[in-house]
C-alpha cells in the first residue's frame, strides 16, 4: 500500500522508508510522531496481535480487507502469517503489502484520528 489517508492524516510507507505525519491545516506543521509497532503476531481469521512503542497492545481484525486490492495476496495460504515489522514500525508482508501503523493503532484502540491528532479537529481556514 503506497499510502493511506485517515481523516486528514497521511502515512506513507514505501521502499522501506516511512514518511508519516499529521497535518495541521491551520499552520501546515507536523504535530505528532508516528506510532510504531514493536511486536506483531498473526492470529487466526486475519487478525493481528500488536504491541506499540507506547506500550498499548491488543488485537486488530483485518478480515474485511482480505481480497481487496493488494490484500488479495493474503488469500494465498500462509502469506498473512508472514507478517514482519519494518524498521519504521509498520507491518508488512511479502510482495510490498504494508499497513500504516497509525491506522492500525486507531483501529485497535477505537480512537478517532481527531482524538489521537488534535490538530485534525481544528476547522480548516480557507483563503
Amino acid at each position: 500500500m503506497e499510502g493511506s489517508l485517515v481523516a486528514g492524516y497521511e502515512c506513507r510507507v514505501t521502499g522501506g522508508e516511512s514518511n508519516a505525519s499529521s497535518f495541521d491545516g491551520a499552520n501546515g506543521e507536523d504535530q505528532n510522531p508516528p506510532m510504531k509497532v514493536v511486536q506483531a503476531k498473526p492470529l487466526s481469521d486475519y487478525r493481528l496481535h500488536l504491541r506499540f512503542e507506547n506500550g498499548r497492545e491488543g488485537d486488530v481484525d483485518l478480515s474485511s480487507w482480505v481480497g481487496q486490492g493488494v490484500f488479495s495476496a493474503w488469500q494465498k495460504p500462509g502469506v498473512f502469517a508472514q507478517v514482519k515489522i519494518t524498521p519504521e514500525g509498520a507491518v508488512a508482508w511479502p510482495g510490498g503489502v504494508d499497513v500504516c501503523p497509525d491506522s492500525l493503532y486507531l483501529k485497535m484502540t477505537g480512537q478517532s484520528a481527531e482524538t489521537l491528532f488534535p490538530s485534525l479537529a481544528k476547522p480548516l481556514v480557507h483563503a
